[in-house]
């Protein structure tokens, strides 16, 4: 695994070395003698905008009144809609020709104050370019504690909210559906699998569709079914607020790690849901990427996390045979936490 941003091992150092000494902060107060106005920079990651929902429910807890404002790119706009807490978002586009996970701690900054500049605060909450080695020491969520500087009475899990008339929406194509119903998603910007990757979905959607299932793929084009009871249809054409609302609705969900499934989780936390990660670590660090990432220590208290690269036809059998034993236990009535 390496990320776009991920920096050798010695700027890993240097940058983590600043940032303990307190010369890169991530915390910048402008008027502290009356705080009302918050900027939350995110350049660039669903998954960490939906995760920034924790920081923004203890921003509320907090009391007084608050402005809280979003930071990010365009292409996540509409995240902004799962969470009432955000007043307004702010968009990257024309401010710089850098593409948004390239920006680094002086350039994130520099947007909050041109793109924000009526506020009282700025938190940059998404470290990837500037302080890589958060990520190989401690959890995402933990990491958005910290940065914020969040105490622990007011640490809550991330929740989200399905955008109003998202369900009314899709319900025609729900209604279409009889049966058992499962939602894939094989899509992961960050994370990616071996050769197998690919089938291992496709393949997982035909013998579901097989057995009578009723599939909902997001993708542009669903893979073919081979016959059978059940069905397939892509729904990767839908605005992000259908695709969740559809994926909530279901009666399982089966993702690559991802920010959808992020969302899809806090959203619907009790939703059974199989989240497959590659077996790999994180660049320059001993930590499974599944540490860094786990759904479950989210809140995620229907989620069966699962680690395999599927680099081979018998990783490809393994989850397959694994997968199908989940889909046919027995759901979990758990009720989320706060």
């Amino acid at each position: 695994m390496r990320l776009p941003h991920t920096p050798g091992p010695a700027k890993r150092s240097v940058q983590y070395l600043r940032y303990r000494t307190g010369s890169m902060r991530s915390v910048h107060t402008f008027r502290r003698e009356a705080v009302q106005k918050i900027t939350l920079v995110v350049p660039d990651s669903l998954g960490d905008i939906a995760i920034n929902s924790a920081i923004t429910r203890a921003i509320r807890l907090r009391g007084g009144p608050s402005e809280i404002t979003l930071l990010t790119d365009r292409k996540y706009a509409s995240a902004v809609a799962f969470n009432p807490d955000y007043d307004a978002v702010a968009l990257l586009d024309g401010y710089t020709d850098k593409p948004p996970w390239a920006l680094t701690y002086q350039d994130q900054l520099a947007a909050a104050k041109a793109l924000t500049p009526t506020m009282d605060a700025v938190v940059l909450c998404q470290p990837g370019a500037w302080c890589d080695a958060l990520w190989s020491r401690y959890h995402s969520l933990d990491i958005q504690y910290r940065l914020s500087g969040t105490p622990p009475a007011l640490r809550r899990l991330p929740r989200l909210t399905v955008p109003a008339g998202a369900a009314e929406a899709v319900r025609p194509i729900r209604q279409r559906a009889v049966g058992r119903t499962a939602f894939i998603a094989p899509g992961a910007f960050t994370l990616k699998f071996g050769a197998t990757g690919e089938r291992f979905f496709t393949e997982l959607a035909a013998r579901l569709a097989g057995a009578g299932w009723q599939v909902f793929w997001n993708g542009g084009a669903a893979p073919p079914t081979g016959g059978g009871p059940g069905s397939v249809v892509a729904v990767g054409h839908l605005p992000l607020a259908q695709v969740v609302a559809l994926a909530s609705s279901c009666e399982r969900a089966v993702c690559a790690r991802s920010g959808l499934a992020d969302v899809i989780t806090f959203c619907t936390p009790e939703l059974p849901q199989y989240v497959l990660y590659p077996r790999t670590r994180y660049p320059y660090s001993r930590r499974a990427v599944r540490e860094c990432y786990s759904l479950r220590a989210m809140g995620g208290v229907n989620v069966c996390e699962s680690e395999n690269s599927l680099d081979t036809d018998a990783d490809l059998s393994a989850e397959l045979a694994a997968v199908g034993q989940w889909l046919e236990s027995p759901r979990q009535h758990t009720e989320p936490t706060a």
